[in-house]
């Protein structure tokens, strides 16, 4: 579906956007969109992606009643990740300061969004680098209580306030995390262990959705993520103490967070952060040795034709198919070995590999997903991937980090060319499918 924008008002010279994203749930927008879009200094962009006539005609029949409203965005499908990637590209061609994205089951209080950034203010006064911000305060996703704000390790997309460095950053690093990951790079960065403070959802070999990297690719980068004392928003889709275990700070209530005397290692380790965007950018499980590149992350001259992105939440969260016969997916294995992940959503699917001038096609006989495996050569070998639609490729495990990997170089042309922020169609609707990498694996003959 082609994305249609209609113009409500004409922007000012506000220093935010705000984003705020829908589909379907009426019932919720109802309640939540009058906060999120009546601050002052903001133009607001309701992006939605309903698939009811009553979702896609609601935004229409409140606006009148929503004073930051200027456009409303409609066909902006294919799940939520690719709203929040087109809504803070859109926000950054617009030039603004700040980038906010609020979902419509989070409810905000008046003021929400001068208080989230006078909680960056406060951060940057102790002596930080601040990239994002949260009204959304949750007890167990703190690292650190300081006066008057909170240092945070998780603020997901659900209310998010970015500055534009901070947003090109998430943007370029965009991808899926894990708990032993999240766990790593906490215990780098404060010199403690986060298993004690944090929810009791979170678990060792799970793998989370791309809005829990966001906090940990900034933190990399010397970024610090904090939210306001005490929060001012909630969700109302569910019963969030009981499911997840986490509370919303109160004026009355104590937050969590780590011993306050490893606020210092914080500080220090942040202000020296010194990791490469590649090896942000890289998903690197230590236990299996391997460096994953998952399926949006290639270069963007890899993707030749018209490439198709489907949402799958907590693995990529895109994996990629064929639009036409003659679409291929085009780069070199510079050093080591590598595994193909792929997909198969049917029978019978066939796909052709070429390795170093080798062709090899192969049919798949059922639907699971499998690795093809591709030995190492001693040499640069070119390779180029031609799967039936239906046959997705989920990512590429390497052995050795690959010299064309650049996190945070050319995220815009890589997302164009496979249609998240240009008005082309993605699959809507795929199912959230935690990733598994222990899949059947063949090996290529003649590579």
């Amino acid at each position: 579906m082609e994305i249609d924008i209609s113009v409500i008002s004409d922007t000012t010279a506000a220093t935010t956007g705000v984003i705020y994203s829908t589909k379907n749930r009426c019932e919720f927008s109802a309640r939540t969109a009058l906060a999120a879009l009546s601050e002052s200094d903001c133009d607001g962009f309701w992006l939605d992606g309903s698939n009811t006539t009553e979702g896609r005609e609601f935004p229409f029949s409140i606006a009148d009643r929503l004073p930051a409203l200027r456009e409303i965005h409609r066909g902006v499908d294919g799940g939520p990740d690719r709203a929040i990637i087109y809504g803070l590209s859109y926000l950054l061609e617009r030039g603004y300061k700040y980038l906010a994205l609020v979902e419509n089951d989070v409810l905000l209080t008046p003021d929400w969004l001068p208080t989230a950034i006078a909680a960056m203010q406060r951060a940057s006064a102790d002596g930080l680098r601040v990239g994002a911000a949260t009204v959304r305060t949750y007890d167990r996703r703190i690292l650190f209580v300081r006066p008057g704000y909170a240092v945070m390790f998780n603020i997901g997309a659900g209310m998010l306030v970015l500055t534009r460095e901070a947003a090109e950053a998430v943007l370029a690093t965009y991808r899926t995390t894990s708990y032993k990951e999240i766990a790593r790079i906490c215990k780098r960065m404060t010199d403690g262990e986060i298993s004690q403070i944090c929810e009791r959802s979170l678990r060792d070999g799970y793998i989370y959705s791309a809005d829990w990297f966001f906090d940990f690719a900034l933190m990399q980068l010397g970024f610090a993520s904090v939210g306001s004392l005490p929060a001012r928003a909630h969700n109302i889709d569910s019963d969030q103490p009981i499911t997840l275990g986490i509370t919303p700070v109160s004026e009355t209530q104590p937050a969590a967070g780590l011993a306050p005397a490893l606020f210092r290692h914080y500080q220090r380790n942040l202000f020296g952060a010194a990791h490469t965007a590649e090896a942000v950018g890289y998903c690197f499980d230590p236990e299996i040795e391997r460096f994953l590149v998952f399926a949006h992350q290639f270069p963007a001259q890899a993707y030749v034709g018209q490439w198709q992105a489907k949402w799958q939440q907590c693995f990529g969260p895109f994996e990629l198919q064929r639009a036409n016969i003659t679409d291929t997916l085009r780069w070199e294995l510079m050093n080591g070995s590598c595994e193909l992940i792929f997909r198969s959503s049917g029978e019978d699917l066939h796909c052709r590999i070429v390795a170093g001038g080798a062709i090899n096609d192969f049919v798949q006989a059922r639907a699971e997903k499998f690795k093809v495996h591709i030995p190492a050569a001693g040499a640069p070998v070119p390779i180029e991937i031609q799967p039936d639609p239906g046959m997705l490729l989920e990512g590429v495990l390497f052995t050795e980090p690959q010299p064309w990997f650049h996190g945070l170089t050319s995220w815009r042309d890589r997302m164009k060319n496979i249609g998240i922020i240009k008005q082309t169609p993605t699959v809507p609707d795929a199912p959230s499918v935690v990733g598994d990498l222990n899949c059947p694996s063949r090996h290529l003959v003649g590579a």
